[in-house]
């Protein structure tokens, strides 16, 4: 248990609404699901009204709606999904291989339909992936493939190559959770990373050649 707000100690909570926005403010610190306990007991207050209790349980357990069971005084369950970074990537090698993870909580069960795409630093998410971005397209700015090589309730995972341009260039990530198929789909990821230029490059003269 992260935190408790028992209204019995001078802490209460009205709903369950709020018990989930508590845990949504409380993301940083860990919390990853709730629970909200609401009862009416038979002893009557002063002023003739049933007393009620309240209690806000803020969890770091992922939730899992198949492991809980229903009760009429108990309401339960997780985060929307918030994105946290790039697991703390700020480089790459380039014309190498390398994993790209996005990181948070309440990432979707059905992992198939995750979308990730590299697009310029100074794009958006409707922006196309650049020429030199490898192992990721997309049949229009927002239908894009593959599927992450690994996904938990926390993370998922793409692998990418991105080879090196004459300049060091810098990239972010946009991700969907799924279906994707319009600009609404798509969020940009916190974080961005570099690709250093490469040590060889050629011109022609003229710039342009034509046959």
């Amino acid at each position: 248990v992260l935190q408790k707000y028992d209204s019995d100690e001078g802490m209460p909570v009205p709903s369950a609404c709020h018990c989930k926005q508590l845990c949504l403010d409380h993301v940083d610190e860990g919390c990853a699901s709730w629970s909200f306990w609401r009862e009416a007991d038979s002893a009557w207050s002063e002023a003739g009204t049933p007393r009620t209790r309240t209690v806000c349980f803020l969890l770091t357990q992922d939730f899992s709606g198949a492991s809980t069971g229903a009760h009429p005084d108990w309401t339960s369950g997780g985060v929307d999904l918030v994105l946290r970074d790039l697991n703390g990537r700020t480089s790459a090698t380039a014309g190498q291989e390398f994993e790209l993870t996005v990181r948070g909580v309440g990432f979707p069960v059905e992992s198939t339909k995750q979308r990730l795409k590299v697009v310029p630093f100074d794009g958006h998410c409707g922006s196309l992936i650049p020429r030199e971005v490898t192992r990721m397209s997309c049949s229009n700015p927002y239908i894009c493939h593959p599927p992450p090589v690994s996904a938990t309730a926390r993370s998922a995972t793409w692998r990418t190559k991105i080879f090196a341009g004459p300049t060091t260039m810098r990239y972010k990530a946009c991700y969907c959770a799924g279906p994707c198929f319009s600009s609404g789909h798509w969020t940009e990821v916190p974080g961005s990373f570099v690709v250093a230029r490469s040590r060889y490059t050629w011109t022609s003269e003229p710039a342009h050649v034509t046959y």
